[in-house]
């Protein structure tokens, strides 16, 4: 998946600058935060941070358009994640052996999950500069992309031996990794940046965007998701040539 990422990310950027290197005019780094929205398969929640870059290349004294790569990482919250990941190796082996190893009344054990995705999303989007004010631009945005995706869960054992005689009490733990999860489903962007230069150089600014996944039904990892969209804010520097 990694390796497929960066291939990705190395053939379109340099396709993309081979043509456009000549206008070539900001270069951005930003930290987010998102917010998944549409929940699938019980999942109750799922955010998390992120950082990325963003190149911008000038189309004309009003639009440009960008080329960006960035990772976020976010927990997902899902009650029955065990029982939905559908891992074999767990439901006809493990989770046998623990329900026999509990028929000792000395034994007790917590079973929990704990559940993340990462997303690597590579976008091409357009955007309209407004200058409102002196040194402040507000920009419409939209654009669409790929999102690689590795969607993983932990199964974590939390067991304690009582020793009857003594009260001595044994505490162990085991971690146990379900198969990954994985995709690359397209993406649509909608959103708006608010920036600020406070010299030619050096803009400070902050973004917002509604990340919608593009149905494909049983390919490019689509049923895989736990969500339909996300709700993402930025801010970051950009720096212009």
């Amino acid at each position: 998946m990694k390796k497929l990422l960066v291939i990705s990310l190395l053939l379109v950027g340099s396709a993309f600058v081979s043509v456009h290197a000549q206008e070539l005019s900001a270069i951005r780094g930003y930290g987010n935060y998102n917010i998944a929205q549409g929940f699938n398969d019980g999942v109750t929640k799922a955010e998390g941070a992120g950082s990325g870059f963003e190149l911008r290349f000038k189309l004309s004294e009003m639009f440009d358009i960008g080329l960006s790569g960035a990772y976020h990482t976010l927990k997902v919250e899902q009650p029955n994640a065990i029982t939905l990941w559908k891992w074999d190796f767990w439901e006809n082996r493990n989770k046998n052996s623990i329900a026999s190893d509990l028929l000792n009344p000395d034994l007790s054990a917590d079973i929990s999950s704990a559940q993340r995705m990462e997303e690597y999303p590579i976008l091409l989007s357009a955007r309209a500069n407004f200058e409102v004010a002196e040194g402040l631009v507000v920009s419409p945005v939209v654009g669409g992309g790929v999102l690689f995706f590795v969607r993983s869960l932990d199964i974590i054992e939390k067991w304690q031996r009582v020793y009857p005689t003594t009260g001595y009490v044994f505490k162990y733990e085991y971690k146990n990794f379900a198969p990954k999860k994985t995709g690359n489903p397209l993406i649509a962007i909608g959103g708006f940046d608010i920036s600020y230069a406070f010299s030619d150089i050096v803009s400070v600014y902050g973004s917002g965007r509604y990340q919608y996944f593009v149905p494909t039904d049983n390919t490019m990892g689509y049923k895989a998701l736990p969500y339909d969209a996300v709700l993402q804010g930025s801010i970051g520097l950009e720096f212009r040539y």
